[in-house]
């Protein structure tokens, strides 16, 4: 016979698994009326607009990252915040970025450490290795990461750098997610608040809940477990990343992020997360007001090709249409075959190819169809998806690559590079109808040629896509409007009122989906059928 004993022992392990799963999963929950994690109203002087310093540094100005910051820049300058921006530049830069007009009329805060150039250096061979294998693992990931983390140390070093940056009195800083040296530079400077800005997928969000693959049933229970093992994985990504970060708080005696716990609570609740999202691709997600989707940040309609050669190439184009191409070095060196697989399948093609290339002086266009267009200073992709004659554009899985094919309703074919972002990414644009994955492992010049038909001929593909770009730019308020709303709002406001009362901007994932009630609930009626059957009857 059963003893009482036997489900009090299952209520208490019950309890004791819990406690561990909120230590595993859950992060940590911070105070409300903890002065780490929200911010006071600003005291600027006649309401004017504050000054923001952005740090989307990458590896040089012409990384897809900095041009991101830059476009959000452009975006706050336009409303009358004064910007300065963090830079990295390479020994290949030093000549022209004075003359660049895009950084003209913002104030620059130039970064060298031969450290941060020698990493940048070593970051395509890092990421080749990577995009190799269909298994990547944390370390390999945070090795990526590496170069921020250099150019962390160099710059809170660098006296000179520290006292004129004290002396711009800046309101707000924000960051790109990935190099959280902001968190430290915001307690140095004063404690002003802070913005994160996700350049990926929300679905790398640390309090993301259900799955995000687009590719995997949203109710499955496989779906499920795949994506809270992803999330666990994540989960440790984050805390070994925060802990190099809380390393460097403590040698500059900053207490209150000196351990992994603490500096996660600051960072996860900053006044403001961008996210470089959008409804059409990533379905509605439960996030806090302080969460501002941003994903047609870089769109716009097209502006007039400046490059004299290529308005020729444009116009001597065929007038069936044309291809944008946008694969990074790194895609191409995959395997000896990779450029010559797509050039193979793109010169049987009916169609003009504008074939973005880091060095189209060195390496001449392969075939009649083909034009290699090298960097724009002047324009951007945007501005090719943009024309009017532009029939598909292939892509590794770029984010902001993708929003913009979006905005443009161009049908895409995608060669996912990374193992995480860039599949998951694709797969979204294949479930919304307009784009069409290949393996860019194992993909044939056949399956270039048929998958970019297929987007070309079929009806379907462009009727998603234009339903895709009405529903994308269907927006009440442009993206210059929604950055500078939430801005000012904070500046103004303060956040306290923006956020999860107890517990900042993230709920834990326990308290989220209630799985403490619900395990209590379940030994209550276990324990009343058990008295039940075993006592009564």
């Amino acid at each position: 016979m059963w003893s009482f004993n036997y489900p009090i022992m299952h209520f208490r392990w019950t309890f004791v698994v819990l406690l561990a799963l909120k230590l595993v999963l859950s992060f940590p929950a911070s105070n409300a009326h903890d002065q780490r994690v929200s911010v006071l109203p600003s005291k600027r002087e006649n309401g004017g607009r504050g000054r923001i310093l952005l740090m989307f540094q990458g590896c040089g100005v012409k990384t897809s990252l900095f041009k991101l910051g830059l476009r959000l820049g452009h975006v706050l300058r336009s409303e009358g915040y004064h910007v300065s921006l963090v830079t990295i530049l390479q020994p290949d830069e030093h000549d022209g970025v004075e003359d660049d007009h895009e950084l003209r009329g913002f104030s620059r805060v130039d970064v060298l450490s031969e450290g941060v150039i020698d990493e940048c250096r070593s970051l395509k061979g890092k990421i080749s290795s990577m995009s190799a294998s269909r298994v990547v693992g944390t370390q390999q990931l945070l090795g990526l990461l590496t170069p921020q983390r250099i150019l962390c140390e160099a710059l809170l070093a660098n006296q000179t750098t520290m006292a004129h940056l004290r002396n711009l009195n800046f309101d707000i800083i924000i960051s790109e997610s990935f190099g959280p040296c902001h968190m430290i530079l915001s307690h140095l400077l004063g404690g002003i608040p802070t913005a994160n800005f996700l350049v990926v997928s929300p679905s790398s969000l640390p309090h993301a809940l259900f799955p995000q693959k687009m590719d995997m049933d949203q109710t499955s229970i496989l779906g499920r477990l795949q994506f809270t093992a992803e999330m666990m994985s994540l989960h440790l990504f984050y805390r070994r990343l925060w802990g190099y970060y809380s390393e460097i708080a403590s040698k500059y005696g900053i207490s209150t992020l000196g351990s992994v716990s603490e500096f996660t609570s600051s960072y996860t609740n900053a006044s403001l997360w961008f996210l470089n999202a959008d409804p059409v691709l990533d379905y509605p997600l439960t996030l806090p007001p302080n969460f501002v989707m941003l994903g047609d940040l870089t769109s716009h309609p097209p502006r007039p090709i400046v490059d004299e050669g290529l308005r020729q190439t444009i116009a001597h184009c065929s007038s069936k249409g044309h291809i944008i191409v946008s694969i990074s070095t790194i895609a191409r060196q995959l395997k000896g075959t990779t450029e010559e697989t797509l050039v193979a399948g793109l010169s049987r093609l009916p169609f003009q190819t504008l074939w973005r290339n880091d060095r189209p002086s060195l390496q001449p266009s392969p075939t009649d169809n083909i034009h290699y267009t090298g960097w724009m200073k002047s324009n951007d992709m945007n501005d090719l998806l943009g024309l009017n004659r532009t029939v598909a554009f292939i892509t590794t899985g770029g984010r902001c690559g993708i929003m913009e094919a979006i905005y443009h309703g161009i049908p895409m074919l995608c060669l996912p590079l990374m193992s995480s972002d860039h599949h998951e990414n694709c797969a979204k644009v294949q479930k919304i109808g307009m784009g069409i994955v290949l393996d860019i492992h194992s993909f044939t010049a056949d399956d270039v040629y048929d998958a970019v038909l297929k987007l070309t001929h079929e009806e379907s593909y462009q009727k998603n896509a234009l339903k895709a770009s009405h529903a994308f730019k269907s927006k009440p308020q442009y993206p210059r409007e929604r950055v500078a709303f939430w801005v000012e709002h904070v500046l103004q406001n303060g956040d306290r009122h923006l956020k999860h009362v107890g517990s900042g901007s993230f709920l834990s994932l326990i308290y989220s989906t209630c799985l403490d009630l619900v395990i209590q609930l379940f030994l209550i009626a276990f324990i009343s059928a058990f008295i039940y059957f075993k006592i009564i009857k």
